[in-house]
């Protein structure tokens, strides 16, 4: 082989190492200041999705609880309205007030339930509509009768914390009015005793998830209702303490 042609394949081979080392050098400064650069945009656009999936799920937090304030808000009235009727049907014949409860639970086909009771200025228990309940319990140290036995009488509707009933031995929140007789002067309170569930249901039929749960919270931190998977968190009439709720807790108004 020509002494020229060996000289021209070293002088080739040397070009080539250097070739590929200056291609590896330029390729270590590119990742050196690519990568960084990468994973900045990478970081940033997590991020920025992040961002959005917070603010979706807050709007659809929002929209859940102003979905869930409208029913609540709703079901409130329809209780209002049945328990300031039975009132009414209570003054004019009270012989006939538990066939009046009975008809006016079948038209509500069980969607709501209520247990009626009516009791005397001393708290005293005259009408049931819990069967086999004798009258003349005395009911006075509960908050939704007393609240409305104390003080000057006004009509104004009591919602009270749930409590168990001592009737009823079930879980309930009690709605109460007081009744004036025809002179104007107090003659009793009567009251509506509806359960938990009532105010959860429109939630039942949604998947939350296992581990997820929309509460209905008065704000004194009293949870009134629950819904969730777990039958161990339908905690109602449990306090929650602290921000945002007031200290103390207590009855509810």
């Amino acid at each position: 082989m020509p002494l020229q042609t060996i000289q021209s394949l070293r002088s080739a081979g040397a070009a080539g190492a250097y070739f590929r080392l200056s291609v590896l050098h330029r390729l270590f400064v590119f990742l050196v200041i690519a990568l960084p650069l990468v994973w900045l945009l990478v970081v940033r656009e997590r991020t920025h999705l992040g961002d959005i999936a917070r603010d979706e799920s807050h709007r659809n937090v929002q929209n859940l609880a102003h979905a869930f304030a409208e029913e609540i808000r709703s079901s409130m009235v329809t209780i209002d309205l049945s328990l300031s009727q039975l009132r009414l049907s209570w003054l004019r014949s009270p012989a006939e007030f538990g066939s009046i409860v009975s008809e006016l639970n079948g038209h509500l086909h069980g969607k709501l339930q209520m247990n009626v009771l009516v009791v005397d200025t001393r708290g005293g228990l005259v009408f049931s509509s819990i069967p086999g309940v004798p009258k003349g319990v005395d009911l006075s140290d509960r908050d939704h009768i007393k609240t409305q036995l104390e003080g000057t009488p006004t009509d104004r509707l009591f919602i009270g914390s749930p409590l168990k009933g001592r009737l009823s031995g079930r879980w309930t929140i009690q709605f109460s009015r007081p009744i004036f007789g025809k002179d104007g002067k107090l003659s009793g309170v009567i009251v509506a005793g509806v359960e938990p569930s009532y105010f959860s249901r429109f939630y039942n039929s949604m998947d939350l998830g296992a581990h997820a749960s929309i509460a209905l919270v008065s704000d004194k931190g009293i949870v009134i209702a629950r819904t969730t998977q777990d039958l161990t968190m339908r905690d109602s009439g449990k306090h929650l303490a602290g921000f945002p709720y007031a200290p103390g807790g207590g009855g509810g108004g």
